[in-house]
């Protein structure tokens, strides 16, 4: 931080008071920040997340509630969202060899996804993040209904259903491509694990209409996000204290 006030990116003037060691005896659950030989801090894009679902716009205060805050990171983002490629990934790796099915790209779903997305890119512009973000959980309902009523599991249990099985991992993991674009401006870092994992470049708008193709095989699954634990919060409001 020293460094970098005095490159003269940043004015020194009411900083330099304000600057201090870090305290790394403290077992302290710092928000994104990396404390030399300390454990890493919680997850910053979980607060992204949470304080972009408040945002629409207005001169509002926004306060952090860190009930709701557990509550809308654990529902929306892994209930909702990350959950979508770990109940069907699996699947496409070891019945497909982790290749989608290219004529599922024009599922009825994917197309409603796909009508969604300027809707959802305008509100970002218009900086109504909150509404941007409640249209893309909106269609993250619909991918995990479609889930449900597909049952996956039971598909890949009789061999007669190997199409079907395949359709619905195919379709389900070009939503989780779709749902991912819509998330990038407030999640770009679980954004580039997504992106990774699918073996794509890095998403823009203008992908859209890009699917998954079959020639290009998906990466092995690895734990995306994990839950928020109310223990974790209660770390870090105690540390405060001290």
């Amino acid at each position: 931080m020293s460094e970098w006030l005095g490159s003269g990116a940043e004015s020194q003037d009411g900083h330099t008071t304000q600057l201090a060691d870090w305290d790394i005896s403290r077992d302290a659950p710092y928000f994104g920040f990396e404390i030399p030989h300390a454990p890493a801090g919680l997850d910053p894009e979980w607060l992204r997340y949470y304080f972009a679902t408040k945002l629409n716009g207005s001169l509002e205060d926004l306060d952090l509630n860190f009930d709701d805050f557990i509550l809308r990171v654990n529902s929306d983002l892994v209930g909702k969202y990350v959950n979508i490629a770990s109940r069907t990934a699996g699947f496409l790796a070891k019945r497909f060899d982790g290749c989608v099915l290219d004529s599922a790209m024009h599922h009825p779903l994917l197309v409603q996804l796909r009508t969604a997305l300027p809707t959802i890119a305008a509100h970002y512009e218009s900086r109504d993040s909150a509404r941007a973000l409640r249209i893309t959980m909106e269609q993250a309902d619909a991918v995990n209904l479609y889930i449900d009523t597909s049952k996956p599991w039971n598909l890949a249990k009789d061999p007669t259903q190997t199409t079907p099985l395949h359709e619905t991992c195919s379709v389900s993991l070009e939503a989780f491509r779709l749902l991912t674009l819509a998330l990038k401006p407030v999640l770009p870092g679980l954004a580039a694990k997504v992106e990774a994992f699918l073996g794509i470049e890095p998403l823009a708008w203008s992908h859209d209409s890009t699917p998954l193709t079959a020639k290009q095989p998906l990466q092995p699954y690895q734990h995306l996000m994990t839950r928020v634990e109310a223990k974790q919060i209660e770390a870090l409001l105690a540390a405060n204290q001290h």
